[in-house]
């Protein structure tokens, strides 16, 4: 996260827990891919046309970040690479329907790339 003070200053910060252990259960969810929807769905319930879909209440009586079964507890397949100026991780998952309540299977592809210039890009 980076925020501006001033037009000519700015702070960079990195969110981290002091204990390893704590990414197991990461109750900020610190680093995670989120999915298969990042934020709350009210009451747990959508609708795409004439379906409707229930879902697991995770927040009270919403559902939070796709909820206990999301991607952020999915053990993902990584793959490493380098190209000449960045080296990337390449990470895939899959979604099923009879796990967590969406509609359809979804295969899903992260890539996250960080170049010579510490910059990260995804």
């Amino acid at each position: 996260m980076v925020s501006s003070r001033s037009k000519r200053k700015s702070q960079k910060y990195c969110f981290s827990y002091d204990d390893y252990e704590m990414y197991e259960e990461n109750p900020l969810f610190l680093g995670a891919v989120i999915g298969r929807v990042a934020g709350r769905i009210k009451e747990s319930t959508f609708s795409i046309g004439n379906n409707t879909y229930n879902l697991e209440k995770n927040d009270g009586q919403h559902h939070l970040h796709g909820g206990s079964k999301g991607l952020h507890h999915h053990l993902w397949e990584a793959t490493s690479f380098a190209k000449e100026n960045a080296v990337s991780v390449k990470m895939k998952t899959k979604a099923n329907r009879s796990e967590d309540g969406y509609p359809g299977n979804v295969d899903i592809i992260v890539t996250y790339t960080l170049s010579k210039r510490q910059s990260i890009n995804d």
